[in-house]
């Protein structure tokens, strides 16, 4: 039996009871067995923290003259004395030992905030540098069914880390005001809330500034709606009752994730909070061609990572992305390249006034800008590429992912 070191006295068993003992003890039989709070322990184990042995009687005393006793420290008129050095001997060793560990917390706590402030840096790093995209990991698709609604709870059909965006599908609308609450089951924690005044039909995306850390929790979607009728779109059928809003059924729903605890521009699409930066994704380009007027010459294609346009000479091509110009933007950005030979264009961005036309070569791949005054309310996004009436060849542009910037970024 290993112990840990703790001064004490030895009293024997015939004394035990003949006084209230305010120390620890180890108490010796007549038969000269040691035991320690009922245990046997053998008692040159214990030697070393023996201080003193104390009889209250003869029969105790014939006990102790039985043994060796000559390395104890202290008598027993000494034993208070000897005691109070010990005490005030540990209790200045314990405050050392917590000054010496409050200075290490100290250099632990400050190392932390240096840690801290070198990633706040690489964050900022990449998110001015990069065209980081959230990334769409779950989607169940939308059914024929229906939900009228007025309130409903869904748990979502994934763990929580790296959360960062979901949407809803909204089949009809009427004018009122429809508020979302995403809250961890496990740590009973509101994360995310919205509110949306009138939504229109479609998918309703509600954004997070920061992806949910590694934490992995259950995460509850609320929604609760007040105003006219509205009515949300359901997915198939769902075998488990924790993941049915209604009549079996799980929500339509589409999620999306990023870099755990880490920013990332919004999609311009997306309800949140208002954030400096925004992307228009490659997903948002997919969509757009979707609804261009001349589908022969407007594609999206994996390998040229962007929308690809094939303007002929004297022609001029637009793509349309509704409602992606938001309250508060006032800069784009993105690559684009011009591809055949002898190839060039003009190509621009335009939101609410006459595009800013950049002319490109198939030499000259580059970065197409536009700046305009901070914009104050939704408006359609148009990707515009033209080949001048005198050139010798059909162009092919593709303009990749988009930055949006407000105005102080």
């Amino acid at each position: 039996m290993v112990m840990s070191w703790m001064p004490m006295c030895l009293v024997p068993a015939c004394d035990l009871d003949r006084a209230a003992w305010p120390m620890a003890l180890a108490v010796i039989a007549p038969d000269l067995t040691v035991t320690r709070d009922g245990a046997p322990v053998a008692l040159d184990r214990l030697a070393p923290q023996i201080l003193a042995a104390i009889s209250l009687s003869d029969a105790g005393a014939a006990t102790l003259a039985r043994l060796d006793l000559r390395h104890l420290r202290a008598t027993p008129d000494d034993l208070p004395a000897l005691w109070a050095q010990l005490l005030t001997e540990e209790l200045t060793a314990a405050q050392a030992r917590n000054v010496k560990q409050l200075r290490e917390l100290a250099q632990l706590r400050q190392l932390s905030e240096t840690s801290l402030q070198h990633f706040e840096r690489l964050e900022a790093f990449v998110w001015q540098t990069t065209a980081a995209e959230r990334h769409q990991v779950t989607h169940l698709p939308l059914s024929d069914a229906v939900l009228d609604l007025t309130g409903v709870e869904q748990r979502l059909p994934s763990d929580s880390v790296g959360l960062s965006d979901l949407a809803v599908f909204v089949q009809d609308a009427g004018r009122g005001v429809l508020t979302a609450t995403l809250r961890l089951l496990e740590s009973d924690q509101v994360v995310g809330q919205w509110q949306v005044t009138d939504p229109g039909p479609g998918w309703l995306r509600l954004a997070l500034p920061r992806a949910l850390p590694m934490d992995a929790q259950t995460a509850i979607l609320r929604l609760d709606w007040q105003g006219d009728a509205l009515s949300l779109g359901l997915s198939h059928p769902h075998p488990d009752p924790r993941f049915q809003a209604h009549d079996g059924r799980p929500l339509a729903l589409r999620l999306w994730k990023f870099v755990p605890g880490t920013l990332a521009p919004m999609a311009p699409d997306a309800h949140g909070p208002g954030l400096p930066k925004w992307l228009v994704s490659l997903d948002a380009l997919r969509e757009a061609a979707a609804l261009a007027d001349d589908p022969e010459r407007v594609e999206v294609l994996d390998w040229a990572k962007g929308l690809v346009l094939r303007p002929a000479p004297g022609q001029t091509i637009a793509v349309r992305l509704p409602a992606f110009a938001r309250p508060g933007m006032a800069r784009l950005q993105g690559m684009v390249s011009v591809l055949g030979a002898d190839a060039l264009a003009d190509l621009a961005y335009a939101v609410d006034d006459a595009p800013q036309w950049q002319r490109l070569t198939a030499a000259e791949p580059g970065q197409l800008h536009a700046q305009f005054a901070p914009l104050t309310q939704v408006q359609d996004l148009i990707l515009m590429a033209r080949v001048p009436d005198d050139a010798t060849s059909a162009a092919v542009v593709i303009f990749e992912p988009i930055e949006a910037f407000a105005s102080d970024v």
